[in-house]
């Protein structure tokens, strides 16, 4: 989980959205990697300013007694079946690159019970439970549509992702890890990663045939770091945004960026959610 503090914070948007014609709900799953518990004003943190998931809080469900695995790929597998970690095999520590590891075939995920009443599903960002063969992929666990990363992170910039191995004939592993379904993309290289995975998230939405039921997973790379040599980033045009924290680290001024930069673009999505009458 490299350096954050590897607590997950999940928002749900599952109160009964209507569509237009369709009587089944609206489902967008919103998942923040390595958000702290205090990352959050919410929470009552001065440190970062986050009034979009706050606002969504306290417009909802807050389950302050909800727990859930602290590692990547066991919460995910958890969140995707419904089972606790252990019995998928996926209670060890996260996924390494290249691993021959991953949710088990044999498991049926919550994309593919929803598509069986009708919901076309998606999903954007962060996999992380395999992909030794193609049939591991998110296109061939449930979803219609996936635009994301395989591993547990890339780059926020160049979407690559490095991770050494302690093998002396592999020193490490790298590589381009960023996909329109089974296809690598390489257009996309030079766009902050948070942007884009929430401009794809508006896409879906304003695109959406509102008379058959949405799941949208939206599986963030924020908050957590992506490579060794470059952990934490932030768009420039962002670094001077908020003066009290140069003083700071440059590593806290970013850590901090990261996470209000998610929370900012969440409201983006919202306000397609509302355009789109869902």
């Amino acid at each position: 989980m490299n350096f954050l503090l590897p607590l997950l914070i999940l928002l749900v948007k599952l109160n009964c959205l209507k569509g237009k014609e369709t009587s089944q709900p609206h489902i967008i799953f919103i998942f923040a990697d390595d958000l702290g518990w205090n990352d959050i004003s919410l929470h009552g943190s001065p440190q970062i300013p986050t009034p979009n998931i706050d606002a969504l809080a306290l417009n909802g469900l807050i389950l302050h007694n909800y727990y859930t695995w602290r590692l990547c790929t066991p919460s995910r597998g958890t969140f995707l079946t419904g089972k606790y970690p252990n019995r998928l095999g996926l209670q060890h520590s996260p996924i390494k690159v290249g691993e021959s590891s991953g949710l088990p075939l044999y498991e049926v995920t919550l994309p593919q019970h929803l598509k069986k009443l009708g919901y076309r599903t998606h999903m954007i960002g962060k996999w992380h439970l395999g992909y030794q063969t193609k049939e591991y992929t998110p296109t061939y666990r449930g979803f219609d549509t996936f635009f994301g990363f395989l591993n547990g992170f890339i780059d926020y910039y160049d979407h690559t992702v490095w991770e050494p191995t302690f093998l002396a004939n592999i020193p490490h592993y790298y590589g381009l890890d960023f996909h329109n379904g089974t296809t690598i993309l390489k257009d996309k290289q030079g766009q902050y990663a948070t942007h884009l995975f929430t401009e794809e998230a508006e896409n879906i939405i304003l695109s959406h045939d509102t008379s058959k039921p949405l799941f949208l997973y939206l599986s963030h790379l924020a908050s957590h770091t992506g490579n060794d040599f470059k952990p934490v980033q932030a768009p420039p045009e962002q670094d001077h945004s908020f003066s009290v924290y140069q003083r700071r680290p440059l590593f806290l001024q970013k850590n901090f960026l990261t996470s209000w930069l998610l929370t900012a673009n969440i409201i983006d999505m919202m306000f397609a959610v509302s355009s789109q009458d869902v």
